[in-house]
């Protein structure tokens, strides 16, 4: 499917690919320059206005990279940040992740991958820039010279240049391919929160998103799938709705039947009254119960693959007839974006044009030329805004119908799912069942445990190549080892082939296995009768850098302080997206199991934080998400189907369910590797108010929803 060659830093740093047509992410569209900017790099490009163009591989779905990564590149080039603009990359090798030679945007890797790219591409152009000046200036060196806010300037004499007047000729420079990365100790962006770049525009009304976009002569299409997973049209007829107003044709597609119309509610009321019926595939009559029974069958048979070994667990946990066993599940989820899939295509026999809100960059072109049967460089991706991402706009299903449509129409065709159409036609996060056992010593630690995981696949349908039998990484991560001190663990997977359809969800992996890991551990602590903080923390003596996070969540939280009658305080700690957390949840709960929350506390380490502001409101916004998580999320199947359909049967978390006190606390682990914030942020609420359930009432909760025990949140 795709070229895996490796790209060198010079191709990285300085390789142009196909014609930019894109929207300017100030939000409004790309300003008219005087002239056509100077291109440095493959990522820099500066107007004779002395305006710095960064372009961006990553889309915006909320976590704020449309700011973050032009401000590492804007400090390392020293631009003027006021003058500085961003716009979207091309879909070319150039710009694709280059830990996996992949163009996307998900598993928390923007600024993790991407920082280092924009240090990098913001050196190659100072170099640029300064050996420029240094060439108008007799017997100028370049060591005597530096940049800021938009000027080279000349030290000994404090002559000046603008980044305009030297742009054209700097361009024309070889390109360093080990630019010196600038050694500054009071950077003017990084470390410090500015004000976020896409938020005027989304508050302004500016902001386009997906379902904000149109082009000339664009129509729109409704889709109707087959209700049951595999099914496919039996028959449809056309002419029961010839002659409707505005109504242009029903055409197949995958699956399903679209009408195309003038406006969107033509197309919507049309497919409503088109003839159409289904017919079931083979997977048809499979059900919750029967995934139950699958999931239970894969638990207690022999196929399995040692996924992480670690000393000798299994002959140690067998050998002890003490040994503690529990079993934890977490349900299939659905992405409920508040923008439901979308997408707008033109194809035509000179291109093919795709404007989407998307995650999957290369696999949407990808898709766009199979379909097409055009060259690559013919089929032109621009990305817009996304009402929320999670994982889901990784997949280009969504994508293929527009295309499909525009070239049976003959326009550009804009698809519009419907909420209901979205819910029942997701990629869900697979459900989970893990059994886990632990040997304890004479301190009531563990010193051996073994862990079993079944989960169908995450990672397959957005798989850049094919996953080996039986493993799948974004599945089993959270489990393949912690920063607990225990001498002996094993994790064995097994991966069930499932008829429902599943993909990656927010916090991937992490977020069922952390659950169970989690809850298994303060299992573990309630038999060792100890503190479920000091408990985990004498797991932790080897560990300052986990300790730190550890203790200043225990601290902040007030965790020795006693608490009244049916309150307590849950508490997880884990690694993630390669960022050291520690959450803690204090709620109330009656004799109804109605639960208030009264504060929540999150500690996290990322290795470094860019922006403090930004970093805040990612993890406080998966800690939202982390309670509809924990108390409400779950898909049920019935009859080859999902059986919800819209908000009122999966439900997300209101402001008033929410604790009135969140608070978040950030250490900056300079020098470690570099974590991600964008997914994490959720993962560790479900445990810890599991955790905290059982802190206030004595019930331990080992399967989510936490509303399949009776629980909810009070009513105000």
């Amino acid at each position: 499917m795709r070229d895996h060659t490796t790209i060198d830093r010079r191709s990285f740093l300085s390789g142009v690919g196909a014609l930019v047509v894109g929207i300017s992410w100030t939000g409004k569209p790309g300003r008219a320059q005087s002239s056509a900017p100077s291109r440095l790099t493959a990522w820099v490009s500066i107007s004779t206005d002395n305006r710095v163009t960064v372009r961006l591989s990553q889309s915006e779905i909320g976590q704020g990279i449309t700011t973050t990564l032009p401000a590492i590149l804007a400090d390392e080039l020293g631009a003027d940040w006021s003058r500085v603009e961003t716009e979207n990359s091309p879909v070319e090798k150039e710009y694709q992740n280059p830990r996996i030679h992949w163009m996307f945007t998900g598993n928390s890797e923007s600024i993790q991958t991407f920082s280092d790219v924009m240090r990098q591409a913001g050196a190659a152009a100072r170099e640029m820039l300064i050996a420029a000046a240094v060439a108008r200036w007799p017997n100028a060196k370049s060591g005597d010279c530096f940049t800021q806010d938009n000027k080279v300037v000349h030290r000994p004499s404090k002559r000046s240049l603008g980044f305009g007047e030297l742009a054209e000729a700097a361009s024309r420079l070889p390109l360093s391919e080990h630019p010196k990365l600038r050694v500054d100790t009071n950077p003017s962006l990084i470390g410090r929160s500015i004000p976020r770049r896409d938020i005027p525009s989304k508050t302004d009304g500016a902001a386009v998103f997906g379902i904000d976009f149109k082009v000339p002569g664009m129509v729109y299409a409704a889709v109707r799938q087959a209700p049951m997973f595999g099914g496919s049209v039996d028959t449809f007829d056309a002419a029961s709705i010839a002659g409707r107003p505005g109504v242009i044709g029903a055409f197949p597609i995958p699956n399903g039947v679209a009408v195309v119309a003038e406006h969107f509610w033509q197309a919507k009321t049309a497919l409503e009254a088109l003839q159409v019926s289904f017919k079931a595939g083979p997977d048809s009559a499979f059900d919750s119960a029967s995934i139950e029974n699958q999931y239970r069958s894969a638990l207690a048979g022999v196929s399995w693959g040692a996924i992480f070994t670690k000393g000798d667990a299994p002959k140690m946990v067998a050998g002890d007839r003490e040994a503690i066993t529990r079993e934890y599940s977490s349900p299939f989820q659905a992405h409920a974006t508040m923008e439901p899939m979308n997408c707008t295509a033109s194809v035509t026999k000179d291109g093919c044009d795709i404007w989407a809100p998307t995650q999957g960059q290369e696999l949407t072109k990808i898709i766009g030329g199979a379909l097409t049967k055009l060259p690559p460089e013919k089929v032109r991706v621009h990305w817009t805004f996304s009402g929320g991402g999670f994982g889901r706009r990784l997949l280009a299903d969504f994508v293929a119908q527009a295309v499909i449509l525009s070239k049976q129409s003959g326009r550009p065709v804009k698809v519009i799912w419907t909420r209901e159409e979205d819910m029942t036609h997701d990629f869900y996060r697979p459900a989970t069942l893990t059994k886990l056992s632990a040997s304890r010593g004479t301190d009531g630690r563990p010193t051996a445990i073994t862990a079993r995981l079944v989960s169908s696949t995450q990672l397959r349908p957005v798989s850049p190549g094919p996953l080996p039998a039986n493993v799948d990484p974004r599945c089993t991560e959270g489990l393949e080892g912690s920063r607990y001190s225990i001498d002996n663990f094993r994790l064995d997977y097994n991966r069930p082939e499932l008829a429902a359809p599943t993909s990656v969800l927010r916090t991937t992996g992490f977020g069922p296995n952390i659950f169970a890991f989690e809850s298994f551990i303060d299992e573990l602590a309630h038999e060792a009768r100890q503190d479920p903080y000091k408990f985990r923390r004498a797991l932790l003596l080897h560990d300052p850098r986990g300790l730190k996070v550890l203790d200043l969540a225990a601290e902040k939280s007030g965790w020795s302080k006693s608490l009244p009658k049916g309150a307590g305080r849950g508490m997880a700690f884990y690694e993630a997206f390669d960022t050291i957390m520690a959450q803690v949840v204090e709620l109330m709960v009656d004799k109804e199991k109605s639960v208030k929350l009264r504060k929540i506390v999150t500690v996290a380490d990322p290795g470094k934080i860019f922006d403090p502001g930004i970093a805040t409101s990612n993890l406080e916004g998966g800690v939202v998400w982390g309670l509809t998580s924990a108390m409400k999320s779950e898909i049920t199947f019935a009859k080859g189907a999902a059986v919800q359909t819209n908000f009122d049967g999966y439900d997300m978390v209101h402001m008033w369910e929410t604790a009135p006190v969140v608070e978040t606390y950030l250490l900056n682990g300079e020098g470690n590797k570099l974590g991600g914030l964008g997914e994490v942020g959720p993962t560790g609420i479900p445990p810890a108010f599991a955790n905290a359930i059982f802190a206030a009432t004595g019930e331990r909760l080992r399967s989510l929803p936490l509303s399949r025990h009776g629980y909810s949140f009070a009513q105000i």
